[in-house]
């Protein structure tokens, strides 16, 4: 009746103060995307919305499967 347990947390905390740390250090990316990757995003943009709050993301994920699946990054 002992549970085991595997500590990632400190792991976990450590990653994500060294990833802050560079962010802070490092200057802000002014670079634009390509207009490929432009071209890819807006026809995505379509049918499934950008970052916004928490919401349950799964249909979401579906539809970008069906995006990448039909030919959308292609066409």
């Amino acid at each position: 009746m002992q549970e085991d347990h595997v500590s990632m947390g400190w792991s976990a905390a450590r990653k994500l103060c060294l990833s802050v740390d560079a962010a802070r250090h490092r200057p802000a990316r002014t670079a634009a995307t390509g207009p490929v990757t432009d071209a890819i995003r807006d026809r995505l943009r379509e049918t499934v919305p950008g970052p916004s709050p928490d919401r349950f993301l799964s249909p979401e994920i579906e539809s970008a499967v069906r995006f990448v699946a039909r030919g959308g990054v292609l066409s």
